[in-house]
């Protein structure tokens, strides 16, 4: 196996990356809403989104000629696992979260991540950060409490909708630490290239929830997503 370069930081291309992957998420979270409302659970758009990605992803594989079990150094196989587990369980969360609270203050208190993975980063890493994205950090993070608080002060009955409210905003934050893992599993394994870690996410994110949605199927009687699909 050749030894892959591990790639030169690129500032600037990084944050043009992390404003497309906002949208992105911006996008999967406001249809997800839409399609809760037909019926279609976080496991099954958790099937549907993996089983796109790993075909995309495998046809991607076939067009390089390349193997991405062979790619993947040995080293890196449980930081993988782990990683890959992380953001299916992480999306999968993603997706209920989304069901118990707006989609707006779910992307706010969700975006504490880069707040969380810049500490992380620090700490393990040993990475630095310049004076003025401390002041930012905090100002960020400071934004986040007072719209979170004051989602919650709006709703002074203690009803269902209340704890519902609560129970939204403490699941999006630990999404946001999911999220921060990840992304310092990414960067410990900065010399793998990004596709071979794609079709190992993809591939662990299709068989985690469809092994789950085929239990259910089988103790129900009724495969949900192929009911959805073809009625």
């Amino acid at each position: 196996m050749e030894t892959v370069e591990k790639p030169k930081d690129n500032r600037p291309l990084a944050i043009v990356m992390v404003q497309i992957f906002t949208l992105g998420m911006t996008i999967i979270s406001s249809g997800f809403k839409l399609l809760a409302r037909e019926g279609v659970s976080n496991f099954d758009f958790a099937v549907y989104r993996a089983g796109v990605g790993l075909i995309l992803m495998a046809s991607y594989m076939c067009y390089l000629r390349c193997n991405p079990f062979v790619e993947l150094p040995r080293r890196h196989y449980v930081k993988m696992v782990v990683r890959s587990l992380l953001g299916t369980w992480g999306f999968i969360l993603f997706y209920y979260c989304i069901q118990l609270i707006p989609i707006t203050l779910h992307m706010v208190v969700f975006q504490t991540s880069p707040v969380w993975t810049s500490i992380v980063a620090v700490l393990f890493l040993k990475e630095k950060l310049m004076k003025f994205e401390y002041v930012a950090m905090v100002l960020s993070f400071g934004g986040v409490i007072f719209v979170a608080f004051a989602s919650t002060g709006a709703m002074t009955n203690a009803d269902s909708s209340s704890q519902q409210t609560v129970l939204g905003i403490c699941l999006a934050f630990v999404m946001a630490w999911f999220v921060t893992f990840i992304n310092l599993f990414n960067r410990m394994m900065s010399d793998v290239p990004w596709h071979v870690v794609m079709f190992c996410h993809s591939l662990l994110g299709f068989i985690t929830p469809t092994v789950i949605v085929s239990v259910e199927a089988m103790i129900v009687g009724e495969f949900r997503i192929f009911t959805y699909t073809w009625r």
